[in-house]
């Protein structure tokens, strides 16, 4: 299958040649539209696929995923015909744990792996939510921390219509990370890199540094400058020049 055809995933500039992927999955109640810049500030040779989650953008009617197990059996499914390139992983916030356990899934039904992960503002898995219980908050209380995190366009928040609609996947999406049971197993062979926000007050630097116990191999992490929400800040170039590093490898 045409990964373009693929409902999972968006694919915002062509590549004649692809020598490699990256899967970018996005944070809760996001979707592929985060990452419709990114591709061309990254290797010509490399193809973007965002990952396309139910109940979002042009999947907007389907019934997002509350729980993480039925979600990385579907996104298994979704994923396999398109590994026939070396690839890599970028995930952030939920995105980044969506990632972690979904190349977990991989490595338990023998398929192959990224030759890179990195995961930007979430906390290592082995840590406790700092803020549990998001999506048991009313409409009202959760909009104010939307509001807090600066994610959200201000234009947004104010729409009622708008946020009547995207609302049940954001809380979706934190009931799914609520739910979440983290479970011990062997570090990945592969390299992984840590990011965060300098001024994140969900994720410390700690839980950062604390994803090297995930890997037999290269660990790297790094904090830029912003919040959780880095990536839509100047700071998104910086991480984009790390990324494309670690495209060129081979």
């Amino acid at each position: 299958m045409d990964i373009k055809k693929n409902p999972w995933f968006s694919v915002f500039r062509d590549v004649s040649q692809v020598r490699k992927r990256i899967f970018c999955f996005p944070y809760a109640g996001g979707g592929p539209i985060a990452f419709r810049r990114w591709p061309y500030k990254l290797p010509e040779d490399v193809q973007m696929c965002a990952v396309h989650l139910p109940g979002r953008e042009h999947r907007l009617r389907e019934d997002p995923f509350t729980r993480m197990e039925p979600l990385l059996d579907a996104l298994c499914e979704a994923i396999e015909p398109h590994l026939d390139r070396p690839f890599v992983f970028f995930g952030h916030s939920m995105g980044g744990l969506v990632s972690f356990e979904l190349a977990r899934l991989m490595r338990k039904r023998g398929m192959p792996l990224p030759t890179h992960l990195s995961i930007s503002s979430f906390r290592a898995p082995q840590h406790s939510s700092v803020i549990p219980g998001l999506h048991k908050l009313s409409d009202e209380a959760l909009i104010d921390k939307l509001r807090s995190l600066n994610g959200t366009p201000e234009w947004v928040l104010q729409n009622s219509e708008l946020m009547e609609m995207i609302l049940p996947t954001i809380q979706a999406d934190f009931e799914l990370c609520d739910a979440y049971s983290y479970e011990e197993h062997e570090p990945f062979d592969f390299s992984i890199s840590a990011f965060g926000g300098r001024d994140d007050h969900l994720i410390s630097e700690e839980s950062v540094k604390a994803w090297a116990i995930h890997t037999n191999a290269d660990f790297s992490y790094e904090l830029f400058p912003g919040g959780h929400f880095y990536i839509h800040t100047s700071s998104r170039n910086t991480v984009l020049g790390k990324l494309s590093e670690q495209l060129q490898d081979d």
